[in-house]
């Protein structure tokens, strides 16, 4: 009785007989990869030594062989003119000469499926020789340098030395580190026109310079001071501030510091604009899909828009938020992320505003070449907030309201004072009594709530 391996063997020689070379179909060139004598029928369908040789040849202690006998098996026509088909090629002719110069010298190959480590195979300098003389042979030296070269670059390592070496020349590449190049990324499609007139009915401040729908930059209008309309904005915002400041607050060596506006910057940014008021109309059709009442929470600062924009049925408002001249820029440009919010804050990872301008302050870094300190003033939509009177830490959204709601169901944004001193800042309850004055802080933690209108840059005198 033949053996099972014999029996393998001998159907395998039928098989690729009967079809023609390099046609064998996925499923038979699988199934001879599988067993333990098809390597070898398979480097004699392609008159080649056995797997052995080209395992070797291809890539040492890899299956590139596997993969590229299966490219060549499956394909009835011959390997293509890529950096796969050419690497097929020229592995075959290296393991055509090696076979040749064995033959030539005297030195068989042993038998067997399968590279077991050992031999004379196994160094990496005979690997890279024959490989070069069946490349030079097969493409030529110019297509053996370029086969080259495309492997090097294709490698993990040479995808880096790639990546370095755009870098330093200012070139963009968008290769990865498994070897593929991907195609350069196409241009942004232009907003359609449709879209234009659809959000032709979003209302603009008639006050803004950019009108026109298409134009989503940030513009970061410096407001003329000078004028009537600049001037009567600069008081306006300085009363509101200084308003909206406890004087235990602003007191510093016995003196009572008082904002002043050194400059005004209109944030003009069509692009969060349009966000912003589609967040919005979001809003109004959760109210009404949850059947969600809004209380209405009184505003502390007054109401900076001439245009009537602002819903307090939404209980939309103008607040603080101070920052850094080194994130200025950012938010203006692409506005507030609470993805990138602390977890560990009182209240969680969310967008913190306040009407409280000496809270503000507080958080508003001096430039340290002009002294100038600098804040936004925000349109933002608090919706049916909830009043907090402890801490709300590793929260990324407001509590559920439970009661009758459906579960999930949410507020919309956080109200909560607290308790600001030099020394112990923090929630009132959450750590003990502490002196201090009462601030409000308000988080949201959804961006499209929150719009940055003014930059306001001042100092305190």
């Amino acid at each position: 009785d033949e053996s099972a391996a014999r029996r393998g063997r001998r159907g395998a020689h039928a098989g690729l007989a009967a079809l023609p070379r390099r046609a064998m179909r996925i499923r038979a060139s699988m199934a001879l990869l599988q067993t333990r004598r098809g390597p070898n029928s398979i480097a004699t369908a392609l008159r080649v030594p056995t797997h052995r040789s080209l395992s070797c040849l291809v890539g040492t202690a890899r299956r590139d062989s596997f993969c590229l006998l299966h490219r060549a098996l499956s394909s009835s026509a011959a390997p293509s003119n890529d950096y796969h088909g050419k690497q097929l090629r020229a592995a075959i002719r290296a393991a055509k000469l090696r076979a040749e110069a064995a033959r030539k010298t005297g030195k068989t190959e042993q038998g067997g499926s399968g590279y077991s480590g050992s031999g004379p195979y196994e160094s990496r300098w005979e690997h890279f020789k024959w490989m070069l003389l069946g490349a030079i042979a097969e493409l030529g030296l110019f297509g053996a340098l370029r086969l080259g070269v495309m492997a090097l670059v294709r490698s993990p390592a040479g995808m880096q030395s790639a990546g370095a070496l755009a870098a330093i020349f200012g070139v963009a590449t968008y290769g990865s580190l498994d070897g593929s190049t991907p195609e350069a990324p196409v241009e942004p499609t232009p907003l359609p026109s449709s879209a234009i007139r659809d959000e032709a009915k979003i209302p603009i401040p008639s006050s803004w310079l950019t009108t026109n729908l298409a134009d989503v930059l940030c513009h970061r209008v410096t407001v003329d001071l000078s004028s009537a309309e600049g001037a009567a904005l600069r008081t306006q915002l300085e009363t509101a501030m200084r308003s909206a400041a406890h004087d235990s607050c602003m007191t510093q060596n016995a003196k009572l510091l008082t904002p002043q506006i050194t400059k005004i910057e209109r944030n003009e940014n069509l692009h969060l604009w349009k966000a912003y008021w589609h967040g919005k109309r979001e809003l109004v059709d959760r109210h009404y899909a949850y059947n969600i009442r809004v209380r209405p929470t009184p505003a502390k600062l007054p109401d900076f828009d001439k245009d009537g924009l602002v819903d307090p049925n939404l209980n939309e408002m103008f607040l603080f938020h101070g920052t850094s001249h080194e994130m200025l820029g950012v938010i203006a440009d692409h506005g507030f992320d609470e993805r990138v919010s602390a977890l560990n804050g009182g209240y969680g990872a969310g967008i913190y505003l306040t009407d409280d301008f000496c809270k503000a302050s507080e958080y508003a870094s001096a430039d340290s070449a002009t002294g100038d300190k600098v804040l936004f003033i925000n349109r933002v939509v608090l919706g049916d907030p909830i009043f907090m009177k402890s801490a709300l830490r590793n929260a990324r959204r407001p509590p559920e309201r439970g009661g009758d709601f459906s579960p999930g169901t949410t507020f919309d944004s956080v109200i909560a004072t607290t308790v600001s001193t030099k020394f112990s800042p923090g929630p009132i309850g959450s750590g003990g009594e502490v002196r201090g004055e009462e601030h409000r802080e308000i988080v949201v933690y959804d961006h499209h709530q929150v719009y940055p209108e003014y930059i306001v840059h001042f100092k305190l005198v």
